[in-house]
């Protein structure tokens, strides 16, 4: 359902754009395009009963690892950053290839890490 060419054109892309349109202000998420999060749950009598739960679940933990860490790219030898390609493995459940980064731990957490 989410790899429908009709509606999410080149589906293993990481385009996050697809969802948004051009606006006087900005950008405003289109109302055209299906929510995914509405898909991956299911529908009807057979829509998961744990949706809001795993959905609340993964905010905290992405807000909460963001908020702890600095995500940064692998720096080369020659002191540049090495971007990651944008590749996802083609499976049931899609996700992005491996690929190297940096986690550095926030100063303002460190900080209050060192005083405990």
């Amino acid at each position: 359902m989410m790899h429908n060419p009709h509606d999410f054109p080149d589906a293993l892309k990481f385009l996050p754009e697809r969802f948004v349109e051009r606006h006087e202000n900005g950008y405003i998420l289109r109302s055209d395009v299906q929510n995914p999060e509405d898909i991956g749950f299911g529908f009807g009598r057979r829509i998961c009963p744990g949706r809001y739960f795993a959905s609340s679940w993964l905010w905290v933990t992405i807000a909460t690892s963001l908020g702890v860490f600095e995500i940064l790219p692998e720096i080369d030898p020659a002191g540049n950053p090495v971007l990651p390609d944008l590749e996802y493995e083609p499976r049931l459940v899609s996700h992005p290839k491996p690929f190297r980064c940096q986690l550095r731990v926030r100063p303002s957490i460190a900080s209050l890490l060192d005083h405990e």
